[in-house]
């Protein structure tokens, strides 16, 4: 006479553990290359010639701020009052240029808001960068 077998209701994880751990290491390995901070730029007439490198402020889509001088990388600020702390520490004089290149995504009220912010603290040679039109 046959016995019968019960069935067995276990699930067996471990199979589902080894995609999710490749699945971690792909992501790990593609995610600091994935470039973020690339901004659309609107176009506009033609270039100015400049005598000196000014400081650029970026404005990204989400809003955050980051600034860079020639030759640095950019350096995120959490607000535009950090913002102009970090830029009266490096020019006290307000002698450097300063572009504002903000995404074309951008809320149009943060790039005002932000041009008036400077004006007021001093910053004269304030300026938008956008890029040729091809």
């Amino acid at each position: 006479m046959r016995t019968r077998r019960a069935y067995n209701a276990e699930i067996n994880v471990v199979p589902y553990i080894d995609v999710m751990l490749v699945l971690l290491i792909i992501f790990m390995i593609t995610a600091p290359m994935v470039n973020t901070s690339e901004i659309k730029l609107p176009e506009a007439g033609q270039l100015t010639p400049q005598d000196q490198v000014p400081i650029q402020i970026t404005i990204k889509k989400n809003g955050n701020l980051q600034w860079s001088q020639a030759g640095q990388s950019a350096q995120s600020v959490k607000n535009a009052n950090a913002l102009i702390r970090a830029l009266e520490e490096v020019d006290n004089e307000h002698t450097h240029a300063i572009v504002i290149a903000a995404d074309r995504g951008t809320d149009y009220g943060v790039v005002v808001e932000l041009l008036d912010l400077l004006q007021r603290q001093g910053f004269k040679k304030v300026g938008l960068l956008t890029q040729v039109p091809s």
